[in-house]
Order: C-alpha cells, then sequence, then structure tokens
C-alpha cells in the first residue's frame, strides 16, 4: 500500500496543476486533452531524482526500505506515462 500511495500522491501533485496551468496559460487555444498530455508528460521522473535519492540513502537521511520505493515509484511513473499519453 506504501508504494500505491506514494505513487497516487506524487502523480496527482503534478498532474493535476500542471494540466490546470497549462489550460490557464493556453487558455482558447489548445483543449483540456491537449493540457491534461501536458501534465501526463511532466510527471516523469528523471536522473535529478534518482540522483537525490542516491545522496539521501547515503547520508543516512532515508532508509534503504524507503530509498526501494522511492526507486520504485519513480519507475512506475516514468513507464506509465507512454500508454497514459
Amino acid at each position: 500500500y506504501t508504494l500505491m500511495s506514494i505513487v497516487l500522491i506524487a502523480s496527482v501533485s503534478k498532474i493535476v496543476p500542471v494540466t490546470l496551468m497549462t489550460k490557464l496559460v493556453t487558455r482558447k487555444t489548445e483543449n483540456w486533452s491537449f493540457a491534461l498530455a501536458v501534465g501526463i508528460l511532466m510527471n516523469t521522473r528523471g536522473i535529478v531524482q534518482l540522483a537525490v535519492l542516491n545522496i539521501g540513502v547515503e547520508l543516512g537521511v532515508l532508509s534503504p526500505t524507503i530509498f526501494a520505493i522511492f526507486i520504485a515509484a519513480a519507475i512506475n511513473m516514468t513507464f506509465a506515462t507512454s500508454p497514459l499519453v
């Protein structure tokens, strides 16, 4: 349940604001499906997140269990991007 919760919270907290701001900025030129696609594309996790997680586990800020959960969440969210778009 922890992994699912982290994936859900991290995805929603990034997709919703980006979608709303995209729609606000593009106003009448683009529709909601375009705004949602931009929100989903911004949800991918990159090398920066993995580097920060690595540093956190090396410094002892993150436990190996939490580190593994965040890595699995990053992989799941990145792989889910293409089918969702």
